[in-house]
């Protein structure tokens, strides 16, 4: 439970950190190029490991870190894309609904059981999502063929990271490796970022610098947390990721109410709404 609680705060510190960029004008793709880099540096640091070692060659795990690698660093290109050509809202529930593959792959994956408030929670979830992440925007594009391929692809590759990680975690980490999958995760994602940083022929700025190493801190423990989150006794996947998502939403909202005074339209408050009896039906389910 306290992993979870600590995971959950982590994620919100992203959101809240995402806030404060765009006031200060920060390059999302730099700060999170350096971010990625500042999370190997706090898996050497948090679990005494070498970046490389000959022996990390032979773990099983291994593709699946380097391909997680992969969607992270991709995903934050297509949800950039997404909100350029469709707009905040259709980026933040493509990517926020996501959690409805890595709920149904656990049934079919591990067996987990499907009970009414499951499926029930589910339902609350995806209404949760799309309620508290509407906003009423004059400018946004109507949504045409190909505008609609980039917020699908956002969903699919969201939902794709999450079941990747959960099925490594389940058939190949041992709680004494979670560090290291995590440091080799985001150092894949460095190193593409770095490449493609490269190729933009963008040099660093001191400022996106500084906003790299703060991101990276909240962002390392998210994930190595949620790793611990998943070994807890009596949790199933198909509970941790939903509950896991809305009181992320939830904790999120709060904050930015509290440290920016944002406003939540009736249609928000009905979102957050669901998004407590989702959890609260997810959790009864356990």
């Amino acid at each position: 439970m306290i992993a979870l609680l600590l995971t959950v705060c982590c994620s919100a510190v992203l959101f809240v950190l995402f806030r404060v960029f765009k006031a200060y004008n920060i390059h999302i793709l730099q700060a999170i190029v350096v971010n990625y880099f500042v999370c190997v540096v706090m898996g050497m640091v948090s679990g005494g490991l070498a970046p490389v070692a000959a022996g990390y060659m032979g773990f099983k795990w291994l593709p699946f870190s380097f391909l997680l690698g992969a969607i992270f660093i991709t995903g934050f290109q297509l949800i950039a894309y997404t909100v350029q050509q469709n707009g905040v809202t259709v980026a933040s529930v493509a990517g926020k609904t996501s959690l409805v593959l890595p709920v149904t792959a656990a049934f079919f994956l591990y067996a987990d059981k499907i009970t009414a408030f499951k499926v029930m929670g589910i339902i609350f979830a995806l209404g949760a999502v799309v309620l508290a992440s509407f906003k009423s925007d004059s400018t946004a594009k109507k949504l045409g063929h190909r505008e609609m391929l980039l917020p699908v692809a956002v969903f699919l590759l969201s939902g794709t990271g999450e079941i990747i990680l959960n099925f490594a975690q389940a058939r190949y980490l041992h709680a004494h490796l979670h560090h290291l999958f995590t440091m080799l995760t985001f150092g894949v994602a460095g190193v593409l970022g770095a490449l493609w940083l490269l190729y933009l022929r963008q040099p660093l700025q001191q400022k996106n610098i500084v906003a790299g190493i703060i991101l990276g801190i909240p962002n390392y423990f998210s994930v190595y947390l949620f790793l611990q989150a998943l070994t807890i006794s009596g949790w199933e996947a198909s509970v941790l990721f939903p509950v896991n998502n809305m009181a992320t939403v939830v904790l999120s909202g709060i904050a930015a109410r509290l440290l920016f005074n944002e406003t939540l339209s009736v249609i928000n408050l009905t979102g957050v709404a669901l998004a407590i009896a989702a959890i609260g039906l997810m959790l009864a389910s356990g």
